[in-house]
């Protein structure tokens, strides 16, 4: 009768156990695939980080073409590879150690609910990252439109100099047909 009932309090035991364990695969499981979103989110971020890279590159060219009529864009464009390089991330922690299996169910309880919290942790760092990801395209598109408006200025007063230096010189041809007037109505009366 004791063996029957050690026997029962075994097989109680080991249900339990198996339970436990079948709780803890489902929470690795779970977990494993939001590592997975998470991975597939940084990468999505890179690529648009080397898309704000290339919009970078062509904002420094117009600024070089325009000089120190565009000077402020110069500073803005600094600023904006500044915020650029706090977007990268460091994606290492996403590695999860699974052998933590293998230790007492307490210990590995508590360590997947330490690792969930990471990850939560992990999935509000990837909502500011987009924000400010989306903030930099923002940045990106109003930087392009005032090159383009500089641009419209510049080429809009080389016009009005060309017009001014034509005038000027317009002006002085008449000037000087006038200072010559005299002396040629001075020849006629001679």
């Amino acid at each position: 009768n004791i063996l029957k009932q050690d026997v029962a309090v075994l097989k109680t035991e080991v249900t339990e156990l198996k339970t436990d364990v079948a709780e803890l695969k489902t929470d690795v499981s779970i977990l494993k695939t939001d590592v997975a979103e998470l991975k597939t989110d940084v990468a999505e971020l890179r690529v648009d980080v080397t898309e704000l890279k290339t919009d970078v590159a062509v904002l420094k060219a117009d600024v070089a073409e325009l000089k120190t009529d565009v000077s402020i864009l110069k500073a803005d464009v600094v600023e904006l590879k500044a915020e650029v390089a706090v977007v990268k991330e460091d994606v290492a922690e996403l590695k999860l150690d699974v052998s933590i299996l293998k230790e007492d169910m307490v210990m590995l309880k508590a360590e997947v609910a330490v690792i969930k919290e990471d990850v939560e942790i992990l999935k509000e760092d990837m909502t500011m990252v987009r924000q400010d990801v989306a903030a930099l395209k923002t940045d990106v598109g109003t930087l392009t439109t005032d090159v383009v408006s500089l641009k419209d200025v510049v080429s809009a007063s080389k016009i009005d100099i060309n017009f001014i230096k034509v005038a000027v010189t317009n002006f002085r041809e008449n000037q000087d047909k006038l200072l010559n007037t005299p002396l040629f109505l001075r020849g006629l009366l001679h």
